[in-house]
């Protein structure tokens, strides 16, 4: 069975492949950043916690539906204390999911300084992730 992992280092393999010299490149490449950090602490919500009653398992549900990094870092904090990964860096890439794929009021064209923050947040999160997998 494929996990949130297998899906997060699939894409992480393509986004490696992006040509970043085009500037219609970054959207795509800013809400992909955010969904490859999301599948990776959702790796660790769902491989590495255990809800002990009903109430519980209801937050690890909504959890695992949410597309805020900051949620997932903040659930992993509490009942994955020994998971840490440099939060400044992480966020880096949080809120582009929606704001860089559909027009509203928050929406916006990514520029390259949000492809370098989020190229930084997706190897802070993959890097963090394999350290805490491998110990």
């Amino acid at each position: 069975m494929k996990t949130y992992y297998d899906f997060a280092e699939n894409d992480y393999l393509f986004l490696q492949d992006v040509d970043l010299t085009k500037p219609t490149a970054y959207n795509s490449y800013c809400a992909l950043s955010q969904k490859i950090c999301e599948r990776y602490l959702k790796y660790l919500v769902d491989a590495y916690t255990r809800p002990t009653d009903i109430v519980a398992e209801k937050e690890k549900q909504d959890i695992l539906r949410t597309h805020s990094l900051r949620k997932l870092y903040n659930h992993l904090k509490v009942h994955l204390p020994d998971f840490t990964v440099d939060s400044g860096i992480l966020y880096g890439a949080d809120s582009y999911y929606f704001s860089t794929q559909y027009p509203g009021d928050n929406a916006f064209f990514a520029t390259i300084e949000d492809v370098n923050a989020c190229k930084d947040a997706v190897d802070a999160c993959r890097s963090a992730v394999k350290i805490f997998i491998d110990t």
